[in-house]
């Protein structure tokens, strides 16, 4: 995937306070021309509009003691571009709750939304939340184990040419 040069939406981010020395950041400091960009591409539920925000990192010196200072970039913003928790979690619902195979769910994805996601992106999606979640998998053991009997379970029987099977 690309980064787009017509984001939606861009965010300035400033450091504020200085790493090294814990001092805040005032307006003494020497501001430095490069900045680092990131860019979010994500769908805003239940609406079918894809939104990338773009994420602009400026870096300055510290004016206490002079060591340059970037500022970080929110949780989760982690590569150049990236898709954003709600359509990973739209392609995860797909996927798992619809058994919908991952070349379809790139189909779905083109035609509804005009997002470019390969079928390895949606599989590596589908894994990292499956690694997100893997440490309740315990505790709802525990609790189904602990819990009562099912409820609502159909035990009407199957009736063929009169006669009711079981």
């Amino acid at each position: 995937m690309r980064q787009t040069s017509q984001p939606d939406s861009v965010q300035e981010l400033y450091p504020t306070v200085c790493p090294h020395r814990g001092e805040a950041i005032d307006e003494t400091a020497e501001w430095h021309p490069e900045i680092q960009v990131r860019q979010l591409v994500d769908q805003e539920v239940p609406s079918r509009t894809i939104k990338t925000t773009e994420y602009r990192a400026h870096r300055c010196s510290c004016s206490h003691c002079g060591r340059l200072v970037r500022a970080t970039f929110p949780a989760g913003v982690d590569g150049p571009v990236q898709f954003g928790p709600n359509l990973s979690a739209h392609v995860v619902y797909l996927r798992i709750k619809h058994l919908i195979p991952e070349r379809r769910i790139v189909e779905i994805l083109k035609v509804l939304s005009g997002v470019n996601m390969s079928s390895a992106t949606v599989a590596t999606v589908c894994r990292r939340q499956a690694e997100e979640v893997r440490p309740l998998a315990p505790a709802l053991q525990r609790q189904v184990a602990q819990g009562e009997a099912p409820k609502h379970l159909d035990e009407t029987g199957l009736s063929i040419f009169a006669k009711v099977m079981s």
